[in-house]
Order: C-alpha cells, then structure tokens, then sequence
C-alpha cells in the first residue's frame, strides 16, 4: 500500500508538470534495500532521475549543458516537492541551483550529481479519501477494436 501510494505521488509530480519524456535512473529494488553502490536508495523513498532535456528524448545530458530544459525541470521539481520530495539533490551550474534543491559537492555528498537529481527526504502531506464501494471495471483498447 505505502509504495503504490509513493508511485502514485511520483506520477502526480510527472503530471503536474506535464512531464512525459522522464528517465527513472534508479530507486530501491523491490525488497526495499539499495542497489549497489548506492546506499540510500532505500524502500522506494530516495532514488535517482536524469535532467530533462530540450529534446524531450530521456537521454542523458550534464547541467550547464544548452540540452538541459530548466524550464520544464524546475516545473517537476515543484511537483515534486508538492507531492513530498523536501531534499532535492543537484549541483550548481551557470551560479544557480534547480528549484528545491541544494548542492551535493556543498553539503560535502562525495557522488556527482550533474547528470541526475537525487530525490530524498519523502515527507508527503496528503489527504487520501476512500469513498466505499466498488469501481466498475474498465476495458482500455484502442478506436478501431469493437
């Protein structure tokens, strides 16, 4: 229930900033322990995601690099930050940082983060209302199915 609810938060931060091209480098496995080398990525709470770029393509791109969309990465990082992310690590680049976050080689975090964000310090604010019943089932197929 606690994972299917985070995935749900993950997705509602890719919604709400209209994101579609995002690239999930890495969270826990799912027994909950982190994948080798790191250590943090615990129980689907703290993982890893590449910058969005211009090209909308998912691939890898360094900050500072013109294929960098701080637009549209400042936008998830609000809805990350809405959904329950409070400790966004990046790095500075061109003077700055990304919204919501703070410098890994700053706070002395010996891993480079200019290839990805590093989502940490999950402490959502969420209302989750159950209304009783059951949901009629839903077939999804494409038009020209009968």
């Amino acid at each position: 229930m606690y994972l299917e609810m985070l995935s749900h938060l993950l997705l509602g931060s890719v919604a709400h900033a209209g994101v579609n091209d995002l690239t999930v480098n890495q969270f826990s496995k799912s027994d909950g322990s982190s994948p080798d080398p790191s250590k943090s990525h615990r129980s689907g709470k703290n993982g890893d995601l590449r910058y969005l770029r211009t090209d909308g393509s998912g691939g890898s791109v360094i900050l500072g690099n013109s294929g960098v969309d701080v637009n549209r990465q400042n936008q998830l990082n609000d809805g990350l930050h809405l959904f329950g992310w409070k400790d966004m690590i990046s790095e500075r680049f061109n003077g700055g940082l990304l919204n919501h976050t703070s410098s890994a080689k700053e706070r002395g975090i010996k891993s480079d983060h200019s290839n990805h964000e590093h989502l940490q310090g999950y402490s959502p604010n969420v209302q989750v209302n159950y209304y009783e019943g059951e949901l009629a089932p839903v077939i999804v197929k494409p038009n020209n199915e009968q």
